[in-house]
């Protein structure tokens, strides 16, 4: 029987035996029989309190110690955010992003999980903070811009009213004051042939009847 070393090594609550044989040829086989274990000493890099400036990426890496690798999940605020994997990125344009981000390492041999959290916060200071456009701004710019264009549409269309009314003023007053040389034509002699008319018959209202139509009317 060939000499063999057996090395034991203790992880939490888990045993690795590992056994090697001495002076061993090429053909060999190193044999190793290891426990699953984990997740341990679940770290969130970068850690602790970050202040981060507004509108930069931030990248969150977790990792941990397990048997095998384990399975990451992410929460915001203890609310899932549907994010798998060990790394996270967040875009910071919008202050909601403030809050507490957490890693869950699981290992789905072992069935047990372990977890570390970071707290994030907008530097306030950070110019790019104070041009933010929040939902209600935008709301209260996109309202403005309405009402603003429905009052230049209203003015608009009263100039127009009010340009239209002077003008029709000015064109009928013209008519009144000004008569074109054939209408005058033709009222002076229509009243001229009415005066005519008028003076013949008075005229024959006046004069005496001829003698000989009263002779005729004698005889008869």
């Amino acid at each position: 029987m060939r000499p063999f070393i057996v090395m034991l090594r203790r992880i939490n609550h888990f045993l690795i035996i590992k056994t090697e044989l001495l002076n061993r040829s090429p053909a060999d086989q190193r044999c190793q029989h290891a426990v699953k274990y984990g997740p341990d000493t679940v770290v969130i890099s970068p850690s602790g309190n970050i202040t981060q400036l507004f509108g930069s990426p931030l990248t969150l890496h977790c990792s941990a110690d397990s048997v095998p690798a384990a399975q990451y999940s992410w929460f915001f605020n203890n609310t899932t955010m549907d994010r798998h994997g060990s790394l996270l990125i967040i875009n910071f344009t919008e202050w909601e992003h403030e809050g507490t981000y957490e890693c869950w390492a699981y290992n789905d041999v072992t069935n047990l999980t372990g977890q570390a959290s970071v707290s994030v916060v907008i530097d306030k200071e950070s110019p790019s903070a104070h041009l933010s456009l929040t939902p209600g701004l935008i709301l209260g710019i996109v309202t403005g811009l309405l009402v603003g264009l429905v009052l230049i549409a209203i003015l608009a269309y009263c100039y127009c009213a009010h340009v239209r009314r002077k003008n029709l003023t000015s064109a009928v007053s013209r008519c009144d004051n000004h008569t074109p040389p054939d209408l005058q034509t033709t009222a002076g002699v229509s009243t001229t042939f009415i005066s005519g008319i008028s003076e013949t018959r008075d005229r024959d209202k006046t004069e005496p009847v001829p003698n000989s139509n009263l002779a005729t009317a004698g005889k008869s």
